[in-house]
């Protein structure tokens, strides 16, 4: 039954929504910089997406949850941890860069995320396997991951205030010196053309 097929799709779909505004809040309730920050991501991501090849509607409902979900894994980092920076204390790096798994095991158990939780997984990582947590690199990383990577790597260094902001031109800079090491080189050439025309 084709109708039977899409009522129960746009339920699981309404169900999806309402659990990403759920764990928006809880974002937010532990720091709205992670929640803020999340949002931007996704509008650059999908200021990109149709460019990059992800056109359907499916795919980038896909993009913007992975997007907005990539740091959930922050909220389980303690708090006098996750604000180190702030109070100009040392920040437990390992801590810190376990996140992105914490996220992948905190969405691990919703229906219908099981590519987000892998893209969740690989945001941190870089295009020539110095990243974390799996050290994989070029195509082995998850297309979303890769985008993901240079999408909240603008986004922090513009506004991050645990860290020295930087102007436009200098993280511009940044990134075209990155591209091909840190960054999938062919998604750099497409964002800075979003981001500088």
């Amino acid at each position: 039954d084709i109708t039977g097929d899409v009522i129960r799709e746009r339920q699981l779909q309404k169900k999806q929504d309402s659990l990403i505004h759920v764990l928006a809040k809880i974002m937010e309730k532990k720091d709205h910089y992670i929640l803020s920050h999340s949002e931007r991501v996704k509008d650059l991501a999908l200021a990109m997406a149709s460019d990059v090849g992800i056109s359907s509607q499916e795919d980038q409902q896909e993009l913007s949850y992975a997007c907005l979900l990539h740091d959930i894994g922050l909220i389980s980092v303690p708090d006098e941890i996750l604000y180190a920076k702030r109070t100009g204390t040392e920040k437990p790096v390992d801590i810190i860069r376990a996140h992105p798994v914490e996220g992948e095991w905190m969405l691990s158990s919703v229906d219908g995320f099981e590519k987000i939780k892998g893209i969740v997984r690989s945001h941190h990582e870089r295009f020539d396997g110095e990243g974390y947590p799996d050290g994989i690199k070029g195509d082995r990383i998850p297309f979303a991951s890769r985008i993901i990577a240079l999408t909240e790597a603008y986004d922090a260094m513009l506004h991050d205030a645990a860290t020295s902001r930087r102007s436009k031109e200098e993280v511009l800079e940044e990134i075209k010196e990155n591209r091909g090491s840190q960054f999938d080189p062919d998604l750099v050439d497409i964002f800075l053309s979003k981001v500088t025309g």
